[in-house]
């Protein structure tokens, strides 16, 4: 099954991304891996619904792509590399005990 965008994903990069063809290309010759995951959301049943993928992209930047079961992009966008979210207010998310 081939990738599809989601319409939130490209209204995302015309906000997000200088070139979104370039962008989309990049995406399309993508090899993903699980080491490239660093955040995932779960299923009542334990099962993966979204994996959230960092990629490098290009000189100082990665790409962070949400994927989600059904092969579906829900969105994507750009990060440093040197940013590793010291400033996030990790209250507001929940946590599953």
């Amino acid at each position: 099954m081939g990738w599809q965008y989601s319409a939130h994903a490209i209204d995302n990069l015309k906000y997000r991304a200088i070139d979104n063809r370039a962008i989309l290309l990049h995406i399309k010759g993508l090899t993903l891996s699980a080491s490239d995951v660093f955040e995932y959301y779960t299923g009542d049943k334990g099962d993966i619904i979204k994996a959230v993928y960092r990629v490098d992209y290009r000189g100082f930047f990665d790409l962070c792509i949400v994927i989600s079961k059904e092969k579906n992009i829900v969105t994507i966008y750009i990060n440093t590399k040197n940013d590793n979210h010291d400033t996030l207010d990790k209250n507001i998310y929940q946590k599953k005990r």
